[in-house]
């Protein structure tokens, strides 16, 4: 059959061959999610006011986690009891999924108290297990899929805010949680095709898993070809903590990984007839791996500074 063409990709002269000239990665922007949550052992600078729909969704998800059962540890304090106190608040979390986010990494959390709420401090609170959703802050039904979960001890900035007057100058009112999210399943990736073609995904997806293959701990092969389509991409366990690194490295591979040496000189020669493409020419070099660094040592002492760079960082990282 006839392949078909899904969308025009228009590459720079020495994007040419790459992974990127031939498709281009969905799912590669991090993802905001969110959600109400609950801060405990505060000092009386809590509040129990709160909108009527947000008291009773907290209400239904403390039940939902055991508070006021003895066997959770959390004693005989009822959650109506627990949201009455001025010793908790009710809180905004946010926080930012990297792109290719892995199962089980850390990103940090900033909390701030929520509206229509009379809290006067943060300080010194704990955030309780949180739901963290993409999209907008809703409560009941209409709420996405939960993709992380959110906890831990609240960091109040102890500088004062620049335009601040007034006595207490300090916004206690805002916190970050460091590594307080928790991300709960991996986060979708895949490559689209270019021109819809059963063989070029197969060359692909054969480029991809010779320069990614399956490492300890990784279940699935780097790349899957779901169709003629698309391609299925797992973050390899070295890049879990900088998957933007792996996506950079993914862009700029090569269609013909054996062929370094070859694709290493012609990446030379263009990146040197337009010092332009530096950047791009130091992560071509990356993707083809260590076997390039001899086709870079002789740029590291050339006098124009773009090639030269481009040289010294790829070298650096091989």
């Amino acid at each position: 059959s006839l392949d078909r063409r899904n969308f025009e990709i228009d590459v720079q002269p020495i994007m040419r061959g790459t992974i990127a000239s031939e498709s281009a990665i969905l799912g590669d922007e991090p993802t905001i999610v969110r959600s109400y949550g609950l801060v405990v052992g505060l000092k009386g600078t809590g509040s129990r006011l709160m909108p009527a729909p947000v008291r009773a969704a907290m209400l239904q998800e403390m039940s939902r986690r055991g508070v006021g059962d003895s066997a959770s540890g959390w004693g005989n304090l009822s959650p109506e009891k627990m949201l009455d106190s001025e010793d908790t608040a009710i809180v905004v979390v946010e926080g930012v999924i990297p792109a290719g986010g892995v199962k089980g990494e850390f990103f940090d959390l900033r909390v701030s108290a929520a509206p229509g709420t009379g809290s006067t401090s943060l300080e010194g609170g704990r955030l309780y297990t949180s739901e963290l959703r993409p999209g907008e802050l809703r409560v009941g039904s209409k709420q996405s899929k939960s993709l992380a979960v959110g906890r831990g001890q609240i960091f109040i900035n102890p500088f004062v805010e620049p335009d601040a007057s007034g006595k207490d100058s300090i916004d206690r009112l805002t916190g970050r949680i460091l590594d307080g999210g928790i991300i709960s399943e991996n986060m979708p990736l895949k490559l689209r095709m270019a021109v819809q073609s059963h063989a070029k995904a197969m060359q692909i997806q054969s480029a991809l898993n010779s320069r990614f293959p399956k490492e300890p701990g990784q279940t699935e092969d780097t790349a899957r070809g779901k169709s003629g389509d698309e391609i299925l991409l797992t973050v390899p366990p070295s890049f879990a903590k900088d998957p933007s690194k792996f996506l950079q490295l993914v862009r700029h591979s090569s269609l013909q990984p054996e062929a370094v040496d070859r694709t290493a000189m012609a990446v030379r020669r263009s990146v040197l007839a337009n010092p332009g493409f530096a950047t791009e020419a130091a992560w071509r070099w990356k993707a083809l791996g260590p076997k390039a660094v001899p086709m870079l040592q002789g740029l590291y002492d050339y006098p124009e500074e773009g090639p030269r760079l481009a040289a010294l960082t790829a070298g650096a990282y091989l």
